[in-house]
C-alpha cells in the first residue's frame, strides 16, 4: 500500500491518500471508532481535507516499521510471541467494534513497534477491500526472524503452513499456534544445570574424596591452632593460680590442713599447666608444619615444566628479533627489490600498482574524533541504539535509528528513518523514507554531525 511519511515539530505521521468515492463506502462509523482510539494496538488516525483532498494521517510517534526496527538485529522468540499476542488482543478488540479483519493493513512497513518497548501497532484502512493478506505477511516475516532462534524459527514456520489452508481464520490460527506452542513448554521437561549433568556410572568418586580433605584439612589446621592456643592459656592461668597459693603461704599462718591443700593445688595446678604448655605447644607446631607442606605442594602444582619454559624463552627471542622491512617495484614488468644488482636507470616513470577504492566513504568533520563510514557493504543503518544499527554515532542529536543507505543498482541512496533531527543533503532535509542517490563531494549531515562523501 502506497503511503508517505510526515513529521511536525512533535508528531510523526504516515499519510495515505483517500479515494474520492471514500463517503461512499459507509465507513464513518469505522473512522469513528479509529479516532477515538477504542481498539487496542490499532494506530490512532484522523481524517484531513487539504485542497479538496482527503488524506489519512496515522499516528506513529516514537515507533519504528517492523522493516527498519528489525532490518539489523531480527526478531527473536519472545518479540514473535509478543506479535503474535498483539494480533490477538487487536482483533478480539475489533470484534466488540465489529470490524472487520480485512481492512488491517498486514505488510511490514505498515506495521510499527515501539522503540522503547515490543508493543505493535496495525493500520487499519477502512476504505478498501483489497489490503495485503495475513499469509502474505507470515512470509514476509520469515526475513526479520531471527534463523539462529530455533523456537522462533519453529513458531513462524507453523503460522505460515497454518495461514496458508483454506478458510483460515487469523483469530483462530494464531490461538492455536499459542496453544500449541503452550503445551510444548509444559512437556518440556525442566532443565538440568550442567553441574549437577552426569550419569552415575561416570561420576568419578575418587575425585571428590580427594577434593574433600583440602576443605577439611584448612578446617582441622585452623581448628588445632585455636585449641593450642586455648590450652597454652590455661597453662598460664594455672601459673597464675600457683603464684596466688604460693603468695598466701608466705604472708599468711595456715593451719595444718590448709597447708596440706594449698601443696595439693600448687601440684596439680602445675602438672596440669605444663601437659596443657606442651600440648598446645605441640598443636601448633603441627599446623604449621601442615601449612609449609601446602603451601610447597600448591607451588609445585603451579609450576611451569622446563619444556613450556623453553618455548617461552624462544618465543620472546623471537620477538627480539628485529624486523626488516623490504619494498620493490616493476618497471617493463619485470621486479625490482633493494638487493637487485641491478636497478633500473633512465627519465622513465615507473607506474605504481595501486588498488582504487571504488566504495565511497563517508567521513565526519565536525566531531572531536574522525568517524569513517565504509559504504561497501550495504544495506547500512545507522544510529546510537546498540544492537538494532550497522554503525553507531554516539551524538545526542542522533536518533536510535536515524538513516539507511541502500543500494540501487551501481547507485547508493540515502533514506531518513522519520528520525527527530533529520537527515540533510547538501543542506536540503530529506523527506522521511524517500530515496535520495549521493555521489562523490556530497555533503551529509545526519543530525548535527557533518560528512563528507568521498
Amino acid at each position: 500500500m502506497e503511503h508517505r511519511y510526515y513529521r511536525d515539530i512533535k508528531h510523526s505521521y504516515v499519510i495515505v491518500d483517500v479515494n474520492e468515492d471514500a463517503d461512499k463506502q459507509g465507513s464513518r462509523y469505522q473512522l469513528k471508532v479509529l479516532e477515538g482510539k477504542r481498539v487496542k494496538n490499532l494506530l490512532p488516525c484522523s481524517l484531513r481535507q487539504i485542497n479538496d483532498d482527503c488524506f489519512l494521517y496515522y499516528d506513529v510517534t516514537s515507533m519504528m516499521s517492523l522493516e527498519d526496527r528489525y532490518a539489523v538485529k531480527k526478531m527473536d522468540y519472545t518479540q514473535v510471541m509478543a506479535l503474535l499476542t498483539d494480533i490477538k488482543n487487536m482483533l478480539e478488540s475489533m470484534s466488540e467494534f465489529l470490524l472487520g479483519e480485512e481492512g488491517i493493513i498486514f505488510e511490514a512497513g505498515s506495521v510499527f513497534t515501539g522503540m522503547a518497548s515490543d508493543d505493535f501497532g496495525f493500520m487499519f484502512f477502512p476504505y478498501s477491500d483489497d489490503n495485503p493478506k495475513f499469509a502474505d505477511f507470515c512470509e514476509e516475516l520469515l526475513e526479520y526472524v531471527d534463523c539462529e532462534d530455533e523456537r522462533a524459527s519453529v513458531l513462524i514456520y507453523e503460522l505460515c503452513e497454518r495461514s496458508r489452508e483454506e478458510g483460515a481464520m487469523i483469530l483462530n490460527v494464531i490461538e492455536a499456534i499459542i496453544r500449541q506452542d503452550e503445551e510444548q513448554i509444559k512437556e518440556e521437561p525442566e532443565p538440568v544445570h550442567e553441574e549437577y549433568a552426569y550419569e552415575e556410572d561416570d561420576y568419578d568418586y575418587e575425585d571428590e574424596e580427594e577434593e574433600k580433605p583440602e576443605t577439611g584439612s584448612r578446617m582441622k589446621m585452623s581448628k588445632e591452632v585455636y585449641s593450642g592456643k586455648t590450652q597454652i592459656l590455661f597453662s598460664i592461668l594455672f601459673a597464675c593460680v600457683i603464684a596466688v597459693v604460693m603468695y598466701v603461704r608466705m604472708n599468711y599462718i595456715l593451719s595444718e590442713e590448709e597447708n596440706l591443700l594449698s601443696m595439693g593445688v600448687m601440684l596439680v595446678s602445675g602438672i596440669t599447666g605444663v601437659v596443657a604448655l606442651l600440648s598446645g605447644t605441640r598443636a601448633i607446631r603441627k599446623a604449621g608444619e601442615e601449612y609449609r607442606n601446602g603451601q610447597k605442594t600448591k607451588r609445585k602444582a603451579y609450576d611451569y615444566s622446563e619444556e613450556y619454559c623453553d618455548e617461552e624463552e624462544s618465543f620472546e627471542e623471537k620477538y627480539r628479533t628485529p624486523i626488516r622491512i623490504t619494498s620493490s617495484f616493476k618497471v617493463d614488468n619485470r621486479e625490482y627489490s633493494p638487493k637487485a644488482k641491478e636497478i633500473p636507470t633512465g627519465d622513465e616513470t615507473v607506474v605504481l600498482d595501486s588498488e582504487e577504492d571504488e566504495n565511497m566513504t563517508l567521513y565526519s568533520r565536525n566531531l572531536d574524533k574522525t568517524v569513517r563510514i565504509s559504504l561497501e557493504k550495504l544495506p547500512l543503518v545507522i544510529g546510537k541504539m546498540e544492537g538494532c544499527v550497522d554503525k553507531i554515532v554516539s551524538d545526542m542529536s542522533v536518533s536510535r535509528i536515524h538513516c539507511k543507505f541502500v543500494s540501487e543498482g551501481s547507485r547508493v541512496a540515502l533514506m531518513d528513518l522519520g528520525s527527530t533531527n533529520g537527515t540533510f543533503k547538501n543542506g536540503v532535509r530529506l523527506s522521511p523514507k524517500e530515496k535520495n542517490y549521493i555521489e562523490e563531494g556530497d555533503e551529509i549531515k545526519i543530525g548535527r554531525v557533518c560528512f563528507d562523501c568521498r
